[in-house]
């Protein structure tokens, strides 16, 4: 009984950080002040080539060479790179010179450099999925946080409307998976289905987060996909940047 009530308070307090966290912009402004600290300024201002349509295969192939690096202490358990960090390191590959193998390379970076090289026509995000794992709870109690972040873009006046992810993801040991291969209804039915994915048998979502391609966030919820239902690809567009604490730009 004891336990079951410190996994709820455990679970709630993670939820009240969910409610009010996106909106002060915290992981768009670590992200641009680990970068002043750490990125020269040639990379840090570098945007990749940018891909439309039929060639979108080519960054998600390109960007897949790279390993995958999980962050350190050095970025605070979490940041995202700029693209040009992740551009030097495909180059570096392709031209099978020694690079950095140290620095982050996880999934948000991987969805950063590519929501950045997807023509403005497919109006290319992020989003960030949290989950709530109960499958195996520390001490009795303490359930896992699982998240991961994607790319998400749509097709430009489709009548399928699809919205698809892309990412790290589209590399798996049984092989790789087309930048069409994630396809969905609606944004809910993404989210619900990256949660799901983490959260396993027993689990549940714990919060999500859109983001445009430099971090700034568009929307975010905490527990359900109440607000984003009705967002498919032909609507996608309509998610806009929110400013620092000022609201909607």
């Amino acid at each position: 009984m004891l336990k079951d009530f410190m996994r709820r308070v455990y679970e709630w307090g993670a939820r009240s950080l969910f409610r009010l966290g996106p909106g002060s912009q915290i992981y768009c402004i670590w992200a641009n002040l680990y970068a002043l600290i750490y990125v020269d300024k040639a990379t840090r201002r570098y945007q990749p080539e940018v891909y439309s349509n039929e060639d979108l295969h080519i960054p998600l192939e390109r960007v897949l060479k790279v390993p995958y690096v999980p962050d350190g202490r050095r970025e605070l358990g979490d940041v995202c790179v700029p693209p040009g960090v992740v551009e030097n390191r495909i180059r570096a590959i392709e031209a099978e010179e020694d690079y950095d193998t140290e620095g982050a390379m996880d999934c948000d970076d991987y969805a950063r450099y590519l929501a950045n090289s997807i023509g403005e026509e497919h109006a290319p995000m992020l989003l960030s999925v949290m989950s709530v794992r109960r499958t195996e709870l520390k001490w009795g109690w303490k359930p896992e946080f699982p998240g991961h972040m994607v790319c998400i873009w749509a097709e430009p006046h489709s009548e399928s409307s699809k919205i698809y992810h892309i990412g790290n993801w589209n590399r798996r040991s049984n092989g790789y998976r087309h930048e069409r291969h994630y396809a969905y209804d609606s944004l809910a039915d993404c989210v619900n289905d990256l949660a799901q994915s983490m959260a396993l048998e027993g689990g549940d979502l714990l919060a999500w987060v859109v983001q445009d391609k430099n971090l700034v966030v568009c929307e975010w919820g905490v527990g359900n996909t109440e607000k984003i239902e009705e967002v498919d690809g032909n609507t996608l567009h309509q998610l806009r940047p929110w400013g620092f604490l000022l609201g909607r730009k």
